[in-house]
């Protein structure tokens, strides 16, 4: 399994303590649910979207604030884990638009060199994460509800990877994640934080725990035509 810790993915960070108690956030608050048909696609089809994009094996248009954008929701621009695993950016985007948000997952692939095609990770690797979700300090996803978040597929077909930059690899061929949708927020300041721990007691016992950092500062602008509360 050590050759996959390299296809770990997300954004993660952190806000304080990463204990999370079940009854401290309400609704969703914005939060669509996962099976639901948010803005034309489920989660799992935002994430497959999500992930071909990033791959470059689609093309999606930006938009005036260099945004990647389908269908008025917002591809959100996030670190890659490995990379950057903590600090924090700033990010401009307009009211009246949805946004796709990747929290952290593991991709599958298929290989050149005879390895056998990876097989889906133990719900366990998971399940014993810790992770916490705020927007604006309400606390939207935690250890008790974050696996409605969890998404697992099979890409179709595979996206191939560039060679030989990417050797042994050969595709991507699966995807299991967690993240979410969000409606619009309305036109202003606000903050998307993550807390994580991470470790793979199923898959590779040695690997972690591993904790990742990381925050949006964001700015909402307001358009007139799609925001009743512009000023």
């Amino acid at each position: 399994m050590t050759t996959q810790l390299t296809k770990y993915f997300g954004i993660l960070t952190v806000a304080g303590a990463l204990t999370a108690s079940c009854s401290t956030f309400s609704a969703f608050a914005g939060v669509l649910p996962p099976q639901s048909s948010a803005y034309g696609k489920t989660l799992a089809q935002w994430s497959e979207l999500y992930s071909r994009w990033a791959f470059g094996d689609v093309t999606v248009a930006t938009d005036a604030n260099g945004n990647p954008v389908v269908n008025n929701v917002i591809l959100w621009p996030t670190p890659l884990l490995l990379i950057q695993s903590s600090g924090q950016s700033d990010v401009t985007i307009n009211s009246g638009q949805a946004f796709v948000f990747p929290i952290y997952g593991w991709l599958g692939t298929s290989y050149l060199d005879g390895t056998p095609d990876d097989t889906f990770l133990s719900l366990n690797d998971f399940k014993n994460n810790a992770l916490t979700v705020k927007i604006d300090g309400a606390t939207v996803i935690n250890d008790c509800n974050k696996m409605q978040f969890f998404t697992e597929f099979h890409f179709n077909p595979p996206i191939p990877l560039p060679q030989p930059d990417f050797y042994p690899f050969n595709a991507v061929i699966y995807e299991q994640s967690i993240g979410f949708v969000h409606t619009p927020l309305t036109p202003g300041k606000h903050k998307i934080t993550v807390d994580a721990s991470i470790y793979l007691p199923d898959s590779n016992p040695v690997f972690g725990p591993v904790d990742w950092h990381y925050s949006w500062n964001v700015t909402v602008l307001c358009q007139r035509d799609v925001e009743t509360k512009c000023k």
